[in-house]
């Protein structure tokens, strides 16, 4: 963090810069089937209690997730829907 720090200060002239958190990459149990990418957002989902595996996904876009701008496009609502559906089906939920 602190590397981070010195390449950001110069940049920031007269602010006070803390890092208030940082957390180690995050890895997520993946199905069969499912696309996959690394995101460099963070996540309570390994706080979260799970017998069936930890994953996450969802509809949306994640450049705007959790944003002022955030939203869903009706298709992609749709596409959610089929894609948590599925999912349990792989996993065994029902």
């Amino acid at each position: 963090t602190e590397d981070i720090l010195a390449v950001i200060r110069p940049l920031t002239a007269g602010l006070d810069l803390q890092i208030v958190a940082a957390s180690e990459p995050i890895h997520f149990d993946t199905l069969d089937g499912f696309e996959t990418a690394p995101i460099a957002f963070g996540t309570d989902g390994p706080y979260l209690p799970s017998e069936n595996g930890l994953y996450l996904l969802g509809p949306g876009d994640i450049e705007v997730a959790h944003s002022d701008h955030e939203f869903i496009d009706i298709d992609d609502l749709h596409r959610g829907i089929e894609l948590l559906l599925r999912c349990t089906r792989e996993i065994g939920i029902r």
